[in-house]
């Protein structure tokens, strides 16, 4: 009886093996979220994000980045999270990780003057102005090709521009 029950519990043991390579390959290959895997769903995910952005509006950035943190990691491919939480941890001055945070946002959509523009502010912020010069002047490109879609890529392009000057004077 004994080594039927055994037998029994290594291929129930080898099965959880298996699902759980399966799974995580499926989540490496973009195929499965985290949040589908940990039964959580797409509205319990956007609930969160809606708590985080109320939360920093109002102020509570512990809380913003709470929410940020964990819907970023449940769908780390979701580039407004991503960038929610960049947001929110240049606020707190955690310019190391911001920059990550923004890197990868940029990495997501290249053509996003405002990430770029982030990283500048960032980049100043850790004292590498010539970094920072470089990333204002990506931001007034970007936005000079997109003004005309967007009229709000004309005032980011003038707040990029009254940046970069100060840091010329």
């Amino acid at each position: 009886m004994n080594t039927f029950r055994n037998t029994m519990n290594e291929q129930g043991e080898k099965e959880k093996m298996q699902r759980a390579k399966d799974e995580c390959f499926a989540l490496l290959e973009g195929k499965v979220s985290m949040n589908q895997l940990c039964n959580i769903s797409d509205t319990e995910l956007e609930t969160l994000y809606c708590e985080g952005y109320n939360a920093w509006n109002n102020g509570d950035i512990e809380t913003a980045a709470q929410r940020f943190a964990f819907v970023a990691m449940q769908r780390p491919n979701d580039r407004r999270f991503i960038f929610a939480f960049a947001c929110v941890l240049k606020q707190a001055e955690c310019w190391a990780s911001a920059l990550s945070l923004y890197g990868y946002a940029i990495a997501m959509q290249a053509d996003d003057p405002y990430a770029v523009f982030h990283v500048a502010e960032c980049l100043q912020a850790v004292g590498n102005i010539e970094g920072a010069r470089d990333a204002l002047d990506a931001t007034i490109s970007l936005c000079f090709y997109q003004a005309m879609e967007n009229p709000a890529y004309a005032d980011l392009r003038q707040a990029a521009e009254a940046q970069l000057s100060r840091l010329n004077s």
